[in-house]
């Protein structure tokens, strides 16, 4: 039997285990009081520099989802924003610790940690190891963007429980963008010309149930006044793009199936909820009642 061929991969709850360690001890001087432990909290101590740049990073992304929304899509990173005047050397620091705390102690084997890249605009982690519990192979890349500067409101935190080595809970306020600004960060995305991702239609779903909205004139701007008309036939031709194929390719893997309701597999309800929500800021208008254009749109309502 070919050794290699029997190492499996970490599933997708013990990865999200080492995001959540990583995040714990990246943003561990926001810890609550609130610990649900029999002894005391023994945190280890926040170095200065480990400090002043948590408190200029936020979490974006897939996990961010998570944090905030209790999202069922699992994601393979860790993506933050780091104010964009924030040093490397200073996010360097922070990351470095966090990943070391988080993979030490045993609870990760044969550890390889690499820096592929180190610029004034990105910072990269990737990052190997081997549970020693199962033998499955951990992969988790951690990324850092310095691009954007990172404005007075538009950011919160979100508590978020993280399992602590010597048993109980320990509560992680994890910074993360503001309700309306993830929802516009998020339909930016889905509109770009370059980029492809499915699992954008997810996160916005989730947030329109939520009931998060967003103004028009707000996205307009943000859009930098591209034409209304021409953005909505982008948009359905995209989401037309995003079949059923893909969708059990590129989402279903990543999701806790058990737990998944079954609207949650209606992919084309999914698109079309998302589509007329997105139409209908782009228009400054309701939903209307005939068909969307594109393929889609026209086939779902027949």
């Amino acid at each position: 039997m070919n050794k290699a061929a029997s190492v499996k991969d970490a599933s997708l709850d013990e990865r999200a285990l080492l995001q959540a360690r990583i995040l714990a001890r990246l943003f561990r001087q926001r810890v609550q009081a609130s610990i649900e432990t029999q002894g005391p909290l023994k945190a280890a101590p926040v170095h200065p520099s480990t400090s002043h740049a948590a408190d200029r990073m936020v979490l974006k992304g897939g996990l961010a989802m998570r944090v905030v929304h209790h999202s069922m899509r699992h994601t393979k990173d860790i993506d933050l924003d780091a104010d964009h005047d924030l040093s490397l050397g200073c996010v360097q620091t922070a990351v470095r610790r966090a990943i070391k705390e988080a993979t030490a102690g045993g609870w990760l084997d044969s550890v390889q940690i690499t820096e592929p890249k180190q610029t004034a605009t990105v910072a990269r982690w990737k990052i190997q190891g081997v549970l020693p519990s199962t033998g499955a192979v951990m992969h988790l890349t951690v990324e850092v963007s310095f691009r954007h500067h990172l404005e007075a409101g538009e950011t919160t935190t979100h508590a978020y429980a993280v399992p602590r080595d010597t048993g109980g809970i320990e509560h992680v306020d994890v910074p993360v963008y503001r309700d309306q600004v993830r929802l516009t960060q998020k339909i930016e995305a889905l509109l770009s010309p370059t980029r492809d991702a499915p699992r954008d239609v997810v996160d916005l779903f989730i947030m329109f149930q939520a009931g998060i909205s967003v103004p028009a004139a707000t996205l307009a701007d943000r859009l930098q006044g591209r034409p209304s008309t021409a953005l909505v036939k982008e948009l359905w031709n995209k989401l037309d793009s995003m079949d059923e194929a893909r969708f059990r390719t590129e989402i279903l893997p990543h999701w806790d199936l058990a737990e998944l309701p079954p609207e949650w597999r209606d992919w084309e309800q999914i698109r079309l909820y998302v589509g007329e929500k997105i139409e209908a800021l782009l228009l400054e208008a309701p939903p209307a009642s005939a068909p969307p254009s594109g393929t889609l749109g026209r086939v779902l309502l027949r």
